[in-house]
Parts: structure tokens; sequence; C-alpha cells
């Protein structure tokens, strides 16, 4: 008896049974705890919970089929229907749907269109990925990265704003298996980087860092180029840096939401980066003014989805342009404003009144966060101007949260942003556009609050995509804060314009809307500069000023 209660079995099996004595015991987590843990993870749990319908809906050898399938995506993957929709040629959409995706070494759940765009950039090999802000790319790009880790390949490098480098550290050791990436940045970049010629695995910098590193003639297996469009001008430092990589690279993904921003050489300078043949036969086609045409063209190397088509569980975007008279004192400020010729003050002017309580649009924010705050919901407000926020900051008292600004690095914009997420009571976050509108998951808020319109879409939607992405519970609600009789209604044209032929040539005609961000023919050879001197004028003839 001594013996058998000695043996290792019996050690191991005693110690197994003091684990689950010691779980049971556990007092159970209540109903508020468990949702919480929910709210912080609903993309991961969703994605769970439609692997196992997807598994519930299978039945016989087909559906065992089907379950086998889903184990890697969620959801039937359809490439022929996916093939049609962004115009892949048949043999790309064929070699696609018969690639077998390795990802053993990924930890986290693909969904059917993930594995499509994973397919397409390994098949295809260098590629421009745009989906829709909030549709995941990153876990796209670290598909590919453990699949071709999986096949034997080393070195892997990243480039991205120094917005997002802490976000892609996370994401590769949350997510992977990959070896511990190594952040080329800040003064030990340089130790680093000889750490990662000689042994291999994920490297990430910025673009800034980049053009400083001096990488010596290597193979790198994959390069990916988070928000792509920094490189739109071939003549920047940084795209002549990353063109550097790109020779050297076998596989190459450039991911945007926002690939065209003011006009279409941009977009076919991203093209021209992977796919130099490709970036010819859109050149020819673009005199033809057919934007079916030049979609079939990029189709070889640039794959978009939208939110509506592949995200059924995400909640409703409600957006509302909340229009407001301009009179009294914020009027004479707006006047003054156009007198002196100073565009920017003019598009603040209303926000900056001498006395707070006399700015209607100051007085609508509090409005929207008071209905906000007693219904539970958390806000951001956005604004271009660190003088608004400031104002918007003061007057909401113990209920703002920021402001979060171009100087707060990286790691500290992640922990603001912790903090409001963890934050049970209602809260406003009040942040730059700039610096929260690119590479943060703001999903706590559902209700966005705009100050001002922005020069390009894109610029707005990227900003709303931070909390209406995966991982949403609440309808969104977008509030734009506009005056009548102001410089709003002369940038909204702007922006409409630019919005309806970015939907032309970049989103399939079948889309029902426009979100992202586009370019506007008619204005594409004048400066902004020049636009704002047109607006100004145009605002004096109106008042009755003399230039």
């Amino acid at each position: 008896m001594v013996e058998f209660l000695n043996e290792p079995e019996t050690e191991t099996l005693e110690s197994e049974m003091a684990d689950i004595r010691r779980r049971l015991e556990r007092p159970r987590s209540g109903r508020a705890a468990i949702w919480d843990k929910y709210a912080r993870q609903a993309a991961t749990y969703n994605g769970l919970l439609a692997e196992i319908e997807e598994l519930e809906l299978g039945s016989g050898r087909q559906g065992r089929r089907r379950a086998k399938d889903s184990a890697r995506n969620v959801g039937p993957i359809r490439p022929e229907r996916l093939g049609d929709r962004h115009l892949l040629p048949t043999d790309i959409a064929k070699r696609i749907s018969s690639f077998d995706l390795d990802v053993t070494l990924l930890g986290a759940s693909l969904r059917g269109y993930q594995d499509f765009g994973a397919k397409f950039a390994l098949v295809q090999k260098r590629t421009i990925l745009g989906d829709e802000m909030g549709l995941g790319k990153t876990i796209e790009a670290l598909a590919v990265l453990c699949h071709l880790r999986s096949r034997g390949s080393t070195h892997f490098l990243v480039v991205c704003p120094a917005s997002v480098l802490a976000n892609w550290e996370n994401e590769i050791r949350r997510h992977s298996q990959l070896p511990i990436p190594m952040r080329l940045h800040g003064h030990l970049r340089d130790h680093l980087l000889s750490n990662w010629i000689r042994e291999g695995g994920v490297a990430i910098t910025t673009f800034d860092t980049l053009r400083r590193l001096n990488i010596p003639d290597i193979d790198i297996a994959a390069l990916i180029v988070d928000e792509a469009h920094y490189v739109k001008n071939p003549q920047a430092r940084r795209t002549i840096a990353v063109r550097s990589c790109l020779e050297r690279s076998q596989y190459a993904m450039l991911m945007s939401g926002t690939p065209l921003e003011n006009r279409l050489e941009e977009f076919r300078t991203l093209v021209n980066h992977v796919q130099p043949k490709v970036a010819t036969r859109l050149l020819t086609v673009e005199g033809r003014n057919s934007a079916d045409a030049f979609q079939r063209a990029a189709a070889p190397v640039y794959l978009r989805r939208n939110q509506t088509d592949v995200l059924d569980e995400l909640p409703e975007k409600i957006e509302t342009a909340d229009w407001l008279p301009l009179e009294g004192a914020a009027a004479d400020r707006y006047r003054r404003a156009v007198a002196s010729g100073n565009f920017m003050e003019m598009r603040r002017a209303v926000f900056l009144t001498d006395n707070p309580s006399d700015s209607p649009k100051l007085a609508r924010l509090r409005e929207i966060v008071e209905e906000a705050t007693d219904n539970g919901r958390k806000v951001i407000v956005y604004s271009y101007f660190r003088d608004v926020l400031d104002r918007v900051h003061a007057a909401l008292g113990p209920l703002a949260m920021g402001p979060l600004t171009g100087s707060v690095t990286g790691p500290q914009r992640q922990e603001l942003v912790n903090q409001f997420t963890s934050r049970r009571e209602p809260a406003v976050l009040v942040s730059q556009i700039e610096a929260g509108g690119i590479g943060l998951n703001i999903q706590a808020a559902s209700v966005v609050i705009i100050a001002e319109p922005q020069w390009k879409p894109s610029t707005e939607e990227q900003a709303i995509a931070r909390c209406h992405r995966m991982g949403q519970l609440r309808p969104v609600e977008v509030h734009r804060l506009l005056t009548e009789n102001s410089v709003d209604e002369h940038m909204l044209a702007i922006l409409a314009r630019k919005s309806a032929l970015f939907a032309s040539y970049i989103r399939p005609s079948a889309m029902k809307s426009t979100t992202s961000a586009a370019i506007d023919s008619s204005v594409a050879t004048s400066s902004q500069s020049s636009q704002e001197e047109q607006i100004i004028e145009s605002e004096r003839r109106r008042l009755g000023l003399a230039a």
C-alpha cells in the first residue's frame, strides 16, 4: 500500500484532485463580473461563439467536414464569391481557395474573411491590404508571419508609426507563438538590431527610426508596413528607407484602411512599391475615367473589405450632424477670425468665445455628454485643436480624462485608454483626432463627438473606427458639431466630393456607403493652402468684409 501511495502516478493524481478541489471552493463570479470579462474581450468571445455555432450546424459527413474547417476559420469562406466582389481574376481566386494556411503558431481564431486576406497576401506575395478600420488587419498579418515561420522563414520586419509600436509588440506576444519581438527603437535599437540579424524573429520599428538603422544586405522573409499611407510620397526619406527593405523582402504586405487621401497618384505609388507592373496598368486605365476598369487593374495587388460586408454582429453606427446657429458673441468671434484671414482661427472660433457659456458648440456638447452619462455610456471627444480640448476638459470637470495628444507617448496613450476602459462610472476621453485616431482600440466609448470638420474623410473615419470595431457591444452614436453660415459648410462640401470619388475608384460599386479616405479630382492640383484662401475669400464676400 505504501509503495502504491509513493508511485509518481498516484502523486500526480493527488495533485490534480487537490487542484480540482481548490477550483470548486473558489467563490463563483457574479453576473456583473462575467459581463465585465466578456466586455473586455468581446471580439475573442464572439469569434469563439461563431465557431461553436458553425460546429453545431454540422451534420453527417458534410457537417463533419464543415466542423473541421471551422476549427480554424470562423464561418464558411467562399473565395469565388469574394473574387467576384473584389474583381479578382479567376485563377487567383482558385489558388487562394486551394492554399493551405498553416496557423499552428497563431493563438487566435481567424474569421473567414481574415483567412482569405492572409491567403491572398501569401499567394500574391506582395500586396496591399485595405480592409476598413476595425476589421483586424493585424491578425491577418500575424497569420502570414506564422505561416512563413512554420515553413522555416526566420527574419520578419514590421514598420509602423511610433504610436502603435507597443500595440504591435503586445499583439505578437498575445496572439502568436512567434519569437519574442525585438523593438528596434530608442537607445537599444542598434544592439537589438544585431540580435535580430543574428537570431531572426520579428523586429518592429518606426518609419523615422528605420532611416537611422544600418540594416545589412540580408534576406527579409516578410515586410509588414502598417499605416502604409505614410509612404505615399516617393521622394520622402521614410519612403526611400521602406523601399530599400522592400527590395530585399520576398513577401510584402502594405496595410492601410485609407490608401487614398488626396490624389490617385498616391495610391499608384503604394502599388508601385509592391508590384510595379500593376502600377503601370493603373496609369493606363486612369485615362479611361472608368472606376470598374481601375478596380480590375488593381485587383491582383489590392484587397479591401468593409465592416458591413463581414461583421454581422457589429452594432449599428448612427451618425448625426448637429447644426447650430451662429449668432451673438460666437458670430462676433467668427467674424473677427474671417477679417483677420486666419483660417485655423475660423475653424475653432465658435468654441473659443471669450465666455465659454456663449459657445453654441460647447453647449451642445455638454447636452450630448449629459444624456450619454445618464444612460451609463462613455464618450470620446475629438478635435484637431489642443485649446479646444482644453476648453472641453475644463467644462466637463471630473468626467473628463486626458487630453490624449501628440505629445503623449505610445505606452502612455495605451495606459490612458486602459484607465478609461476600466473606469466603472461614465467618463469622457478628450483627444486630438490625429493622436487618438490611429492604432488604439477604444471600444469602451460608444458616443463619439467630432468638434469640427477635418480636411480628409479618412481622418474622421479612422477616429470613429477606434470605437466602432470588433468588440463593440453598443450602437455607436457619432455627433458632428457644425455651425450654420460658417467655414464648416465649405469643408463639408469638400469632404463630400472627396468621399464620392473615393467610393467610385476604391470601394466596389455595390457598397452602400462611403466611410473612408477619398480624393476630389477637381481640387487635386490645388494645395490645401490654396483651398483655405478660397474659403476665406468666400466668407469675406458673404460677410461684406474687405480683404
